[in-house]
């Protein structure tokens, strides 16, 4: 007999991110820095550390050359990570 309040797990895992703030901007965070590595390409590669703070990504680079270009390349950054979460959730990058 089936159940009248049948969900998908989709659907599921949606509301439990909309209910709880703090396993959002938890998911949000893991999920950047998997965009993050598989997207970034050299970038990733000299990428120490990666926090989500908000709507603000601070990225921290082991490579000076590496850090200036993607200074340069910061807004192309931006709007691939965005593209591939799906919505816009960053705004900005720091990088330190």
């Amino acid at each position: 007999m089936p159940y009248k309040n049948e969900y998908s797990l989709k659907e599921l895992i949606q509301q439990l991110l909309e209910e709880s703030p703090q396993l959002a901007e938890k998911y949000a965070s893991v999920k950047v820095q998997q965009i993050w590595k598989q997207s970034m390409g050299i970038f990733s590669q000299y990428t120490r550390k990666i926090e989500l703070k908000g709507n603000k990504l601070v990225v921290y680079m082991t490579n000076p050359l590496v850090k200036n270009e993607l200074r340069i390349n910061k807004t192309q950054a931006i709007t691939m990570v965005n593209e591939k979460f799906g919505k816009e959730i960053i705004n900005t990058i720091e990088i330190r």
